[in-house]
């Protein structure tokens, strides 16, 4: 926070908004956007076309987790059982008009000897952890959000909020690298107490 609001780093900033701008809007015009951000997010659910089928499909698997975490509130189906239970909650034929056109898509959707997952890790434990394991969940990443704050780390912190913001289209919590990241801002933390023990601070010398 203290070196984006520097003066001549603020400076710098206002005197590249105009072309950053710019490089947006003439992005916006260009046929990649067009096909893959425009006509994804634009293009209604209800029809299935080859522009919005991973919309469709996080749709789905998004709204198939909420249903299960609602239907069992407490507890959740247990770890590793959202795919189990992932038939039951498939509604794919009721959202879409016109999915029996294509047999393959039809064949996707069901998931036949495919794991099915969430691809969201909030979702995700909502759904087999209940409204218990998602409130403790919940806990932890705002204690870990502050800590990455009261740190000052800019790299920690920045980290800290992509990463919360790309769990809305993750594969799974579970991933090994995740926890090696959660588990940097508490390493730097215990040793931040253990220097001052010894009348120094982290990073600097005594």
């Amino acid at each position: 926070k203290e070196v984006i609001f520097k003066k001549k780093h603020f400076i710098s900033f206002l005197f590249f908004l105009p072309f950053l701008l710019l490089l947006v809007f003439l992005f916006t015009k260009t046929p990649f956007y067009r096909d893959f951000v425009f006509k994804k997010l634009a293009t209604s659910s209800k029809t299935l076309t080859p522009y919005n089928f991973s919309k469709v499909d996080r749709l789905l698997t998004s709204r198939i987790a909420y249903n299960v975490g609602k239907e069992n509130l407490f507890t959740g189906v247990g770890p590793y059982n959202y795919g189990l239970h992932y038939d039951h909650y498939n509604d794919i034929n009721l959202k879409v008009d016109n999915l029996n056109e294509s047999e393959w898509a039809k064949n996707y959707f069901k998931r036949i000897n495919d794991r099915a997952i969430p691809n969201n890790v909030y979702l995700e434990i909502w759904s087999e952890y209940g409204l218990i394991g998602f409130c403790f969940y919940l806990f932890f990443l705002i204690d870990f959000l502050l800590l990455s704050y009261k740190l000052k780390e800019p790299a920690i912190l920045g980290g800290a909020i992509a990463m919360l913001i790309s769990f809305n289209a993750f594969p799974s919590f579970i991933l090994l690298f995740i926890w090696v990241f959660f588990a940097i801002p508490y390493a730097i933390n215990l040793n931040n107490k253990i220097l001052n023990e010894y009348g120094c601070e982290y990073g600097k010398k005594k």
